[in-house]
């Protein structure tokens, strides 16, 4: 199957995909650890972790003192291996492709109804005519602003210095400043 790694002497496969993954481990002793899985070797030894020993007695949860940054458990030291809390079907379901992708957006999607366009009075001569004269391209920001107030309540936080999405640049009138400028 792509994306195992066959591990030998029958134990099965692990899946290329539960990197990341809550794992529990079981090792011969009857110890059962958990932790994240992190790898395993050619030879099919694990690696957990933030690691630690499931205790019978407790349900809350280890200590701080008892969690292991990592665990290393050869293969013939463990008999199983659950992944748990884990989707194994996300990866087969329509989750990639344009139209699964566009039904997440925020939710429920309206479609919005189009707006005709109306040039009045004029002939379709003056239209291409006003078009290749007018040197703006588009609304005027404020006016676009107000229009999605008014009409779908949308307030706007826009600021033309940008001062939200950079630093200002210090100004000054050296011949470097100027030149940049010059070219910018």
């Amino acid at each position: 199957m792509l994306g195992e790694r066959d591990c030998s002497r029958g134990r099965g496969r692990v899946p290329e995909g539960r990197k990341g993954s809550k794992c529990e481990v079981q090792v011969k002793n009857g110890g059962i650890y958990e932790g994240v899985f992190k790898t395993y070797s050619p030879k099919c030894d694990l690696v957990l972790d933030a690691a630690h020993e499931k205790s019978t007695e407790s349900s809350s949860g280890p200590k701080r003192e008892e969690i292991m940054e990592s665990i290393l458990f050869k293969c013939s030291d463990f008999v199983v291996v659950q992944f748990k809390d884990m989707d194994s079907s996300y990866a087969k379901r329509d989750a990639f492709t344009d139209s699964a992708i566009s039904a997440k957006v925020n939710g429920e999607h309206k479609e919005k109804d189009l707006e005709p366009w109306d040039a009045g009075e004029l002939t379709a001569n003056e239209e291409l005519e006003a078009l290749e004269n007018d040197v703006s391209n588009g609304w005027d920001p404020n006016d676009m602003f107000r229009y999605n107030e008014e009409n779908y309540g949308v307030v706007s936080t826009y600021d033309s210095s940008l001062s939200s999405y950079t630093v200002p640049l210090e100004r000054d009138n050296s011949e470097e400043f100027l030149k940049r400028e010059a070219r910018a």
